[in-house]
C-alpha cells in the first residue's frame, strides 16, 4: 500500500508530531490522535486509545481478510489469492502446506 501513488502524495504532506503528554504513556499502540488541516482552515481530529489490530482493539474476521487481500493483491494472481484464502480457512485440516505455498509462488 505504501508504494501506491496516492499514499505517497499523502506522505509528502504529512507531519508527525509527538504529543509530550502521551509520549510518557506506555507504548501499547495508543493513544494516538490524527488531525487533518484543510486548505479552507478547517481541522478535523480523531483520537484512538488503542490501535486497530491490537489485542485491546482487535480486527474482525472480515477486516483481517480485507487486509490480507490488500497486502497480497499486488504480488499474487487473483485466482491464487482466492485459493489461498480458501486454504487458510481450513488450515488445520490440510495434510501439508504444499498447496498453500504454491499459491504464494504464483506471482501476479
Amino acid at each position: 500500500s505504501l508504494a501506491r501513488d496516492e499514499v505517497q502524495q499523502i506522505i509528502k504532506i504529512t507531519n508527525r508530531v509527538v504529543d509530550k503528554q502521551t509520549a510518557a504513556v506506555p507504548k501499547d499502540f495508543g493513544p494516538a490522535t490524527v488531525s487533518v488541516g484543510f486548505k479552507d482552515g478547517r481541522e478535523e481530529s480523531v483520537r484512538v486509545e488503542k490501535a486497530k489490530g491490537t489485542p485491546q482493539n482487535p480486527m474482525t474476521e472480515a477486516e483481517v481478510r480485507e487486509k490480507y487481500r490488500d497486502c497480497c493483491s499486488s504480488v499474487m494472481r487473483e485466482a491464487a489469492l482466492e485459493r489461498s484464502v480458501a486454504l487458510l480457512d481450513c488450515l488445520k485440516e490440510l495434510p501439508d502446506l504444499n498447496e498453500l505455498l504454491a499459491c504464494y509462488r504464483s506471482r501476479g
